[in-house]
C-alpha cells in the first residue's frame, strides 16, 4: 500500500496477534523512528519502540492493551509536547499501514520510574531506574499483527465539512476543504471527532472542546487526538503539492471560544 493511500484505510485496531513482526519488517519500522519528526523544530520528546517483553512487570498497568509492540513517547509539559506527541503516532501509524501493522491508541499515564529494561532507549534521564522528574507522563500506542483482517474496503471520503466541524470565514480554496475533510476523517480514540476549524482562505484555526471529557487522562487524550488529525493533514497536504505550516499564535491563545480552547494555526502554502 502506498503512503498516500493509508489515510483511507487507517483505523484503529482493537485486538492484536502475539505474533513478532518478520525482522525485516522490524527493522524498517526502527528505522523510520530514527527520522521521526515533530512539528515543532525545538520538539525534545523522546521516544522509543518497546517489545512486551521489555516491559517491567511494575509497570504492566500502563500497557492495558496486549500486543507485541508499543510506540512509547515520554513527555515533560504536556501543554507543549502533547500535540506533537500525536502528530509522531499519527505519522507512525500511517507508516505502519503500509506494512499491514495494525496500531491503537492506548492512552496517556503518569510514570515514576524508567518504563523498560531496554539499555538502547532514549532515555529522559542520566541514570536508568532512577526517579523520573515531577509530572512526567508517556502516551503509548499499541500495535503489531491484528488479531483479524486489516484492510477494510477504502472508505470514501463522504463526509464533507459541515458547519458543526468547519467555520469559514471567506471562502475556503478546494485544495485546504480536500485536506481538512481528510483531517474529521482520522480516527480518536474518545470515538469522535473533538476539534473544530475556522477557516479563512488557506489559513485554519483548530479548536479542540477538551471540557466535555470526564477525566483528565481523558481530556489530555483529546490533544493526542488533535496531534494525530494534524498528520493526517500533513500527509494529505503533501498530496496536494503543499506544505503545511504549524504555529501557535498567542493572541488566539487568549481568546474565549465559548466552549473550546485554541489549539494551533495553520496555513497551507503551495511547494
Amino acid at each position: 500500500m502506498e503512503y498516500y493511500d493509508a489515510i483511507n484505510y487507517r483505523g484503529w485496531v482493537k485486538t492484536f496477534n502475539e505474533e513478532k513482526l518478520d525482522s525485516g519488517v522490524e527493522s524498517k519500522i526502527q528505522n523510520y523512528i530514527k527520522h521521526l519528526k515533530g512539528f515543532q523544530e525545538d520538539g525534545e520528546e523522546k521516544f522509543e519502540i518497546i517489545r512486551s517483553e521489555e516491559i517491567k512487570k511494575a509497570h504492566l498497568g500502563l500497557f492495558t492493551t496486549k500486543a507485541p509492540y508499543y510506540f512509547v513517547v515520554y513527555i515533560k509539559d504536556l501543554e507543549t509536547q502533547l500535540l506533537n506527541a500525536g502528530y509522531l503516532m499519527g505519522q507512525l501509524a500511517l507508516y505502519l499501514m503500509t506494512k499491514e501493522v495494525g496500531s491503537c491508541l492506548v492512552g496517556l499515564e503518569t510514570v515514576k520510574r524508567y518504563v523498560t529494561q531496554n539499555e538502547t532507549a532514549y532515555s529522559m534521564l542520566e541514570q536508568d531506574n532512577a526517579e523520573f522528574p515531577e509530572k512526567t507522563w508517556v502516551a503509548i500506542m499499541a500495535f503489531g499483527k491484528p488479531e483479524h483482517k486489516l484492510r477494510q474496503a477504502g472508505k470514501r471520503l463522504r463526509r464533507l465539512l459541515s458547519d458543526k466541524k468547519c467555520i469559514c470565514v471567506t471562502e475556503i480554496d478546494p485544495r485546504v476543504q480536500s485536506i481538512l475533510t481528510v483531517g474529521i476523517q482520522a480516527p480518536s480514540k474518545m470515538l469522535v471527532s473533538p476539534y473544530r476549524f475556522v477557516v479563512k482562505g488557506t489559513k485554519a484555526h483548530i479548536l479542540a472542546k477538551a471540557e466535555s471529557m470526564m477525566t483528565s487522562s481523558q481530556r489530555m487524550c483529546v490533544y493526542l487526538d488533535c496531534g494525530i488529525m494534524l498528520a493526517y493533514l500533513g500527509l494529505k497536504a503533501e498530496e496536494q503539492w503543499m506544505t503545511m505550516v504549524v504555529k501557535k499564535m498567542e493572541r488566539f491563545s487568549e481568546k474565549k471560544h465559548n466552549n473550546y480552547k485554541y489549539l494551533v494555526s495553520l496555513s497551507f502554502e503551495d511547494q
